[in-house]
């Protein structure tokens, strides 16, 4: 082959060639992310430079890859890119010098594909060498959490709810929990101290405000009781109590319920020819209520009101009440009253 041709073929060849990170005169710069980076959660970079016996800068930055590409500089690329969407893993410039290498530690802020830009040089507007376009694929942290609520001694001011929440996270954070009634819908996406809303402690002090990582078994309470009635249980795992983004969210509703009790005695009134029986018992659901009669031990009647017939003069009357529903059945009886 002649040699004119070979010449030509050897500079066609050589546009093809990609660009490296070093320059014609030695100076590069490399760039290497830790595997598997999961944001939110401390990983970093290594690198190795050859400087060519100069004292120069070294400037990293990233950002999401549907924000503008890496440009030749640093200067350039801050006319371009702007500083929104960028992240400087070096907040200042390093000072380097040598053929050797380091490490860097840089947290990602987000899950997704993020670009890298690297520039080692002595002005800002004219890179030396650089590691361009280099891209990093960002997972979120995994993270489970399940909850099981079930309901404390109840009273008639309502009842406590104990959660029982367990799972495991990559990325630190605080275990809260809060309780909606349930027509509200449902439960907000992060959880938010100032809500308003009923809220949960941990059941040990010694856990309180603690962060988890890892698996986890943990208990809260309700920090007051709540009223009876049906409820949505919302539980988070989530790096502090007003966060943009919850690490995991569980919900369940639970519907406090109360066996039937007596606020005070059954009392008996009577007038114009008639008794009439009053009681205050509190219960959910809703319960039955049956009253019976009594004069002395004899029964004379059912239902709240009862006729008195004449030959009860000056006898003592009484009427025993019993409230029941699905949890079961509570009876009082009122004094005896004088007809």
């Amino acid at each position: 082959m002649p040699r004119t041709v070979i010449s030509l073929l050897a500079v066609a060849f050589g546009l093809l060639i990609p660009v490296s990170a070093a320059s014609a005169t030695g100076e590069s710069i490399a760039i290497t992310p830790r595997l598997d980076p999961i944001a939110g959660i401390p990983g970093g970079f290594d690198y190795t430079y050859n400087t060519a016996g100069q004292d120069l800068l070294l400037t990293i930055v990233t950002r999401p890859t549907a924000s503008p590409p890496c440009q030749d500089s640093p200067n350039l690329d801050t006319a371009v890119a702007g500083n929104s969407g960028t992240t400087y893993v070096t907040p200042a410039p390093l000072t380097i010098n040598g053929n050797l290498g380091g490490e860097l530690a840089f947290t990602f802020p987000a899950a997704g594909t993020w670009r890298v830009c690297a520039w080692l040089y002595g002005s800002p507007d004219e890179a030396l060498a650089k590691d361009l376009g280099r891209e990093v694929a960002v997972r979120a942290p995994r993270s489970s959490l399940t909850i099981d609520v079930r309901q404390g001694p109840a009273r008639a001011g309502g009842a406590d709810v104990l959660l029982h929440a367990v799972g495991a996270t990559e990325a630190p954070g605080n275990l809260f929990a809060l309780a909606l009634p349930d027509r509200e819908g449902q439960c907000p996406a992060t959880y938010n101290s100032d809500s308003g809303e009923a809220l949960f402690d941990a059941t040990s002090s010694s856990r309180s405000g603690a962060l988890l990582q890892g698996p986890f078994d943990e208990n809260l309470q309700t920090r007051s009781v709540l009223g009876l009635r049906r409820w949505r249980i919302c539980s988070y795992l989530q790096d502090g109590d007003a966060a943009d983004s919850a690490i995991a969210v569980a919900s369940q509703f639970i519907d406090l319920q109360l066996k039937p009790m007596f606020q005070a005695r059954p009392k008996v009134k009577v007038r114009g020819g008639k008794a009439s029986c009053a009681a205050k018992v509190v219960a959910r659901p809703k319960p039955r209520v049956s009253v019976t009669w009594l004069l002395g031990s004899k029964k004379v009647g059912k239902g709240r009101r009862i006729g008195v017939k004449p030959a009860w003069k000056g006898k003592k009357l009484a009427c025993a009440v019993t409230a029941r529903n699905k949890l079961g059945k509570k009876a009082a009886k009122s004094r005896a009253t004088r007809v």
